[in-house]
């Protein structure tokens, strides 16, 4: 929801491919999938004059400041660890290090029936694909207190606050040996990335003090593009948006078809729970038949 309010006194863009980011390869042994929540806010003395798009940016790039700071913590759900990526990498848990392999993580998320994921190594070979690992951002709400005392700045004009919250859901696909300092200087890296590619969208789609929150989406392409991330506004249906559909997939060279792109084909990471309600595989729910010799096969529609 966004919050807009009036404080009293006391276009078009040619780098929407940049909003893309390649987060999958079938080499990959690991998907680290990092979520959270960053307050955009602003304030327009003139929703529509010429120094809005300049007030928007700044407000971006303090959030850019921010997740680059060191008050920036990941923590990986179901499990007691956390992390300072900006602060020369430190973990709640002494076994974790910036020289651990990110696999090690495994052996500190519980797992669904309360035991924890150490899991044997002939299971994860026999995984079909990556495992997925969720990290929520988290920052640290206490400072050193400062010398510096508080000032008041007057303003003489009628202002306009825009807030509303930006769903940051980055990715990062790595092997299992890849170290987990290089994990997270990369989930930082993907954090400002989007945050610029959610700068765009907003500026793009933006009117006056109208802002539509940026959404990313991921999407399984067929290869070489495997999995991708788009980032469509909120609030605009699908049909207003088959333009843009059109120039990506003529940039990943897909056909017109298929709706590789619509929000209703994204990305489903496993064990991630559907929010729609929908059932997806009646096989899984229903019991077998109570007939002798009888078998159940999956019925392929060709």
């Amino acid at each position: 929801m966004i919050r807009h309010q009036i404080c009293q006194p006391s276009g078009e863009f040619d780098h929407w491919f940049e909003g893309i980011k390649m987060v999958y390869s079938e080499e990959c042994d690991f998907i680290f999938r990092l979520k959270g929540i960053l307050e955009f806010a602003c304030q327009l003395d003139n929703p529509n004059g010429a120094q809005s798009q300049s007030t928007i940016s700044k407000s971006f790039q303090h959030l850019r400041s921010k997740v680059s700071s060191k008050n920036i913590v990941f923590t990986v759900c179901n499990s007691p660890v956390l992390i300072w990526p900006n602060t020369g990498f430190q973990s709640s848990v002494e076994s974790l290090t910036e020289a651990s392999a990110c696999g090690d993580i495994l052996q500190c998320i519980e797992s669904d029936d309360g035991g924890s994921k150490k899991s044997s190594k002939k299971k994860d070979k026999k995984k079909s694909g990556p495992t997925a690992v969720n990290m929520e951002l988290l920052f640290e709400v206490t400072e050193p207190a400062g010398d510096e005392a508080l000032s008041l700045i007057p303003v003489s004009t009628q202002q306009h606050c825009v807030k509303m919250p930006l769903p940051l859901d980055c990715t990062l696909s790595v092997a299992t040996d890849e170290s987990l300092a290089i994990v997270c200087t990369g989930l930082v890296e993907a954090l400002n990335k989007q945050l610029a590619d959610m700068e765009r969208v907003v500026l793009r789609y933006r009117k006056g003090s109208s802002f539509l929150v940026p959404q990313p989406f991921h999407f399984q392409l067929p290869k070489p593009a495997g999995l991708i991330t788009v980032i469509y506004p909120a609030g605009v249906p699908d049909s207003q948006l088959q333009a843009v559909r059109e120039d990506l997939h003529r940039k990943f060279k897909l056909p017109c078809d298929r709706p590789y792109l619509r929000r209703a084909n994204a990305f489903h990471f496993p064990n991630a729970a559907y929010k729609d309600g929908y059932l997806r595989n009646p096989h899984i729910h229903l019991n077998p038949p109570n007939i002798e010799d009888a078998k159940v096969r999956p019925y392929v529609i060709k």
